[in-house]
């Protein structure tokens, strides 16, 4: 029988033409933010050219002595203060010439004096991809007739290698204890969001299936005839699992478009992590959906109208509201702090704070194991409760039935 009930709200939903529609609609709107995404990663930030551009080197008279150690020199003779207008005729004739090698040739001139060497070359060549790359190479030159001179010898091979060690060091960026998880994982906390958005239409839309379709039985008195044929409870039970079907499709679909969103962006993630996250993603969302619909269910039956089921589903969405904000503004700051760990495993909460945390950084498996088995066993404890809200309820008509009375033995 309860799989009878199930079926016929499944049957319902499917076939609605409205919730065909947004179903449609919202993974469209997933798919064209990918789109987007990926439209603006292309224009704003081009991709670095593969191989870097040939290099002409022009030097001032003053500074002749550096020539022999500096690469690709094509002018050794320029004269003193004559670097700027060598670099801008070279520039100029390269941006009019046909040959694509010219065009994409960096121009650099060493002026200056020994005292104060200095590098000429064009803005664009300044701010480019390899501008500062082959300012280190002249740099190096210098740094080498330099110390030659010095020493009044020569440098071999290997110490011309150990002082280009020296002027390339790798810097390495070092996350400080300010920067918050969603500073340092954007993608992380952008994957969380997501999460947290699925989680709360998945619930919202069932949930409003299923307290509106409580009221509507109850007040045409089709419970009455239900119930002659089928406890109440099971019928509690059919309406949550056909509803929750249909809602765990949309959810699949959703997150499917979501999946296909991040490969058209070209967002560069590991494809691994991304599949394990949307795996995580359902599997909450599974869990708190049956956690609050079950609640949401059995509340419903307390009243007969309509217009009366904000007033007994505000707890509820209330109660919703508290982890779904504590995963977007506590999570992200303090995501390693023993509250957010005690608060990330207890039912309710767990659904909402461990997708943030699992999308900003590695959860201990124990960790993401205990949410899990308390959460998926506090799913039978709501359903009791609901199940006995809605026996002490459903065909009690009239005003409003109070918790004392719902929550009672009942006949």
């Amino acid at each position: 029988m309860v799989s009878l009930i199930a079926q016929r709200e499944f049957s319902v939903l499917i076939r609605s033409r409205a919730h065909q529609v947004a179903m449609i609609l919202i993974a469209a709107l997933i798919l064209i933010a990918g789109v987007v995404i990926r439209f603006i990663n292309t224009t704003d930030t081009p991709d670095a050219p593969s191989t870097p551009p040939t290099v002409a080197v022009a030097v001032e008279q003053q500074m002749s002595e550096y020539a022999d150690a500096l690469p690709n020199v094509v002018e050794k003779n320029l004269p003193q203060g004559g670097s700027e207008q060598w670099v801008k005729e070279q520039t100029a004739k390269a941006d009019n010439s046909a040959d694509k090698t010219a065009a994409d040739t960096m121009f650099l001139a060493l002026g200056g004096t020994p005292d104060k060497p200095l590098v000429f070359t064009s803005e664009s060549t300044f701010t480019s991809h390899f501008g500062s790359a082959a300012n280190s190479i002249i740099s190096q030159g210098l740094v080498n007739t330099t110390v030659e001179k010095i020493l009044g010898t020569a440098l071999t091979d290997a110490q011309k290698a150990q002082l280009g060690q020296a002027l390339h060091a790798t810097p390495v960026a070092v996350q400080t204890e300010k920067m918050s998880a969603m500073e340092r994982n954007p993608i992380g906390y952008l994957v969380g969001v997501s999460t947290l958005m699925l989680l709360f239409f998945a619930v919202t839309i069932g949930t409003s299936a299923i307290s509106q379709g409580v009221v509507e039985e109850k007040s045409s008195r089709v419970v009455e005839i239900l119930v002659s044929s089928v406890r109440p409870r099971k019928l509690l039970l059919g309406k949550v699992l056909g509803i929750g079907a249909f809602v765990m499709l949309e959810l699949v679909v959703w997150l499917l478009s979501a999946l296909g969103a991040v490969f058209i962006s070209g967002i560069p993630i590991p494809q691994l992590q991304v599949s394990m996250l949307f795996i995580w993603a359902f599997v909450w969302v599974v869990v708190g959906f049956f956690i609050f619909a079950t609640l949401v269910g059995g509340i419903a039956a307390t009243v007969s109208r309509q217009e009366d089921l904000s007033a007994v589903q505000t707890p509820v969405i209330f109660g919703m509201l508290v982890p779904f904000y504590l995963a977007i503004y506590l999570v992200p700051f303090q995501s390693d702090a023993i509250y957010t760990v005690v608060l990330s495993l207890i039912p309710g909460f767990s659904s909402f704070m461990m997708p943030m945390r699992q999308g900003l950084g590695p959860v201990p498996a124990w960790q993401l194991a205990l949410a899990v088995v308390l959460a998926v066993a506090a799913i039978p404890a709501f359903a009791a409760i609901a199940g006995r809200i809605y026996h002490n309820s459903i065909l009690r008509m009239g005003k409003r039935v109070s918790l004392k009375q719902a929550l009672g033995k009942g006949k």
